[in-house]
């Protein structure tokens, strides 16, 4: 069979199993058999050979199924880094680079911070991506998920930064230390979101997407472990859901934080709230700004 044959019996099976992605997913996997752009797909008339269809076929039946394609592919693309991904760790998501973009603005130019910390780390890519922006660097990642801590320690050899990063088991509320930088991307879904949510989100951890009846729980306890690790006048960043600003804003600011901005994402839903411990305002080391 062609490629462009298989490509447009894959799309149709996708749409009748409902993905609204149906012919981007066909194209994409159908580049990761072949090691080709998904872009360039289409235009090829070569024919597939039998173990590259049958990979192929593989692969569509477990779309089919709403397995991510991240999950199938193993692999997601963050900030421009390849990252592993699987079954035990959240999908790295678009929208979570607006964190790494708000902590850049938090440093005065031709500084940085000297210790990063992950408040539930799972495949590692907020952590990671920190530190190859802050060379000179270090962080601690935690996760209450041996998986995701797995991961992450896989994914921070890859790309170079496995000796600058700890990793501890634990839940972000018993984290302890001090750090100039905190990240976090907590549950923040109700449980009717995840309820009623695409069949996609099923295969992802409930634990790292459900924060109770109104998607706040973490941020209530998220408060207090910040004004206890965050250094004086240092940076938290701390991705928010829909419509969640307002309360979490209030939250922290009765735990003693300092509000310090919200960015949007790219669909102008505020995505990341920066706090800053009370204090001096942290310049942070000197060295090559991310």
């Amino acid at each position: 069979m062609s490629v462009r044959a298989a490509l447009a019996e894959a799309s149709a099976q996708l749409m009748g199993a409902g993905v609204d992605s149906a012919r981007l997913d066909a194209r994409v996997l159908m580049g990761a058999v072949l090691g080709v752009p998904p872009a360039s797909v289409p235009a090829l008339s070569c024919a597939l050979s039998a173990p590259e269809r049958a990979q192929f076929d593989g692969w569509i039946k477990r779309r089919m199924g709403r397995e991510p394609v991240a999950y199938i592919l193993g692999r997601k693309e963050f900030w421009s880094l390849d990252f592993c991904v699987g079954p035990g760790v959240l999908v790295p998501r678009p929208d979570s680079e607006t964190l790494i973009e708000a902590a850049r603005e938090g440093f005065a130019p031709g500084y940085g911070p000297e210790i990063i910390c992950d408040l539930g780390c799972g495949s590692g890519c907020l952590i990671i991506t920190a530190l190859r922006l802050w060379p000179e660097a270090r962080g601690v990642a935690f996760d209450l998920s041996t998986t995701a801590l797995e991961y992450t320690r896989a994914n921070a050899q890859r790309l170079g930064v496995a000796e600058r990063l700890e990793t501890q088991l634990c839940d972000f509320g018993q984290a302890e230390g001090q750090f100039d930088l905190v990240l976090c991307n907590p549950p923040y879904l109700r449980e009717d979101e995840v309820a009623d949510a695409e069949p996609e989100l099923g295969f992802e951890p409930k634990l790292a997407l459900c924060a109770g009846p109104d998607g706040l729980s973490a941020y209530h306890v998220l408060g207090a472990v910040l004004q206890r690790i965050l250094r004086p006048g240092a940076l938290a960043v701390v991705e928010l859901g829909m419509g969640q600003l307002a309360p979490v804003e209030q939250e922290f600011l009765a735990k003693g934080l300092e509000f310090a901005g919200a960015r949007d994402d790219l669909s102008n839903v505020p995505r990341a709230l920066m706090a800053r411990r009370m204090g001096k305002k942290v310049v942070g080391i000197r060295g090559p700004r991310g």
